[in-house]
C-alpha cells in the first residue's frame, strides 16, 4: 500500500468530516469566528467581537472570555516545520508490503 492509500478516509471517517466543514461554514455564515491557540479552538460572535489578537490585552482576556472550546491536539500547527506522518506498526507493515 502507499502513505496515501494509508492515510485515506474510511466512508464513516468521510462523512463526518463533511459533517465538520459543514459546520464550520454554517457557522461562519450565522456570524461566528474562530480563535485557536494551540491545541484549542474557540468559538466567539463575530458581531460584536472585532478580532482576537495574540500578545494583546485588549478589552479581555481570551482565556478568561468564557468562549466555548474544544480541545484536540490535532488542532495544533507547526507553522512552517515540515511533519512527518508516522505510522502504526500495521501501517508499516502494509507500507512496506509485509501483510
Amino acid at each position: 500500500m502507499t502513505a496515501e492509500e494509508l492515510i485515506e478516509l474510511t466512508p464513516a471517517q468521510i462523512k463526518a468530516w463533511r459533517k465538520i466543514k459543514l459546520g464550520v461554514k454554517e457557522f461562519e455564515k450565522a456570524g461566528g469566528k474562530f480563535y485557536t491557540c494551540l491545541s484549542v479552538m474557540g468559538a466567539y460572535n463575530g458581531e460584536y467581537v472585532q478580532g482576537i489578537l495574540p500578545g494583546e490585552d485588549g478589552d479581555c482576556h481570551a482565556d478568561e472570555s468564557g468562549m466555548p472550546t474544544i480541545y484536540n491536539p490535532g488542532f495544533c500547527s507547526y507553522a512552517d516545520d515540515r511533519a512527518g506522518v508516522l505510522f502504526t506498526d500495521k501501517g508499516k507493515a502494509l507500507l512496506e508490503g509485509e501483510d
